[in-house]
């Protein structure tokens, strides 16, 4: 058996299907480590793992970074709107995937995603498509 060293960083709930996400970080070096032994994320094709605590062999707990604090949403869509993967998603460059981004979420500005419901909803919901699109789900 083969793992993965992580660290345990964040706990979501995802009310609307009664379960809770676990967030584990590994360095990105690690990444396609990662990807070779479980695969990519496709909805509805869950792949079951174990998860286990890490004991050190010294007495004191290894102390791991201390969790980095949830980056806004304005930033993640900022961020977003200059991948040019997701730009070729839109067919569009930087300022259009902007453009389209605000339309979708029905917003003026990105700094509304951090404080309307309604956007941010959106934003995840179009993000969510996107990332499937990466994975060749969707078309």
């Amino acid at each position: 058996m083969t793992a993965i060293r992580a660290s345990y960083s964040d706990i979501k709930t995802v009310k609307t299907r009664s379960v809770c996400q676990l967030v584990f970080e590994i360095p990105i070096e690690q990444m396609s480590d990662a990807i070779a032994m479980l695969g990519a994320p496709v909805p509805g094709n869950e792949v079951w793992v174990g998860i286990a605590r890490l004991r050190t062999e010294s007495a004191e707990p290894e102390a791991l970074p201390a969790p980095r604090p949830p980056q806004k949403l304005a930033g993640q869509a900022a961020m977003l709107c200059n991948d040019e993967g997701f730009q070729r998603w839109l067919d569009t460059d930087a300022e259009g995937a902007a453009a389209a981004l605000r339309l979708r979420c029905g917003v003026k500005s990105r700094a509304e995603l951090d404080s309307n419901e309604a956007a941010a909803r959106a934003f995840k919901d179009m993000r969510a498509d996107y990332k499937l699109w990466l994975s060749g789900v969707a078309a």
